[in-house]
């Protein structure tokens, strides 16, 4: 790929996240000095990131967002799917951390197979998207307090940071055909 793009999207990269950085600092209440000021909702900016980071890993645009969104919304299911087999699991007599392997094995191929290979037309084919909220899940979900909706904001964030994050190659590239030579237009 050519370096001057390369150095054009870098630079897109690094202020449209920034920006998103200061404009989540703001509507979380920042304040590092009053912490206790802030919302609790300001920690979940690594969840924003995932949505970004898998986005350009992925080389997402426009034209794949549905997909990565509609894949991204299934995650909470599989994780509910989880616990629900890992209770009937438990329920059943079998230890805890068997059945927590079991679930591994059975929620995480259910999710590859479907998602890989029945879903693979449709638009929930992106995977990654997809067990990027299902580590949502896991990383923010208390079984014990039915209360907690940590889970669903930090999914919601991650749908936020996709959608974002979609728009950085196209900036990048009008950038890239208004500095270069008429001649050497690249295709948004």
């Amino acid at each position: 790929m050519n370096k001057k793009f390369l150095f054009i999207l870098a630079t897109v990269v690094t202020v449209f996240i920034a920006i998103f950085c200061v404009v989540w600092a703001y509507i979380f209440h920042f304040d590092p000095i009053h912490p206790e000021n802030m919302s609790p909702l300001f920690n979940l900016l690594w969840c924003a990131f995932a949505g970004l980071g898998l986005v350009v890993a992925q080389q997402g645009s426009f034209k794949t967002l549905p997909n990565m969104l509609c894949s991204a919304a299934c995650g909470p299911f599989y994780g509910m799917f989880f616990f629900g087999l890992l209770g009937i699991l438990m329920g059943n007599g079998v230890s805890s951390l068997v059945a927590f392997g079991i679930c591994a094995v059975v929620v995480t191929y259910v999710l590859a197979l479907l998602h890989v290979v029945v879903l693979e037309k449709t638009w929930f084919n992106t995977v990654a998207m997809t067990l990027g909220t299902y580590g949502i899940w896991f990383a923010l979900k208390n079984p014990a307090d039915p209360t907690n909706y940590q889970w669903l904001y930090g999914t919601i964030f991650f749908l936020i940071g996709t959608a974002y994050g979609t728009i950085f190659v196209p900036i990048a590239m009008v950038i890239m055909n208004k500095v270069s030579k008429p001649d050497s237009k690249i295709e948004v």
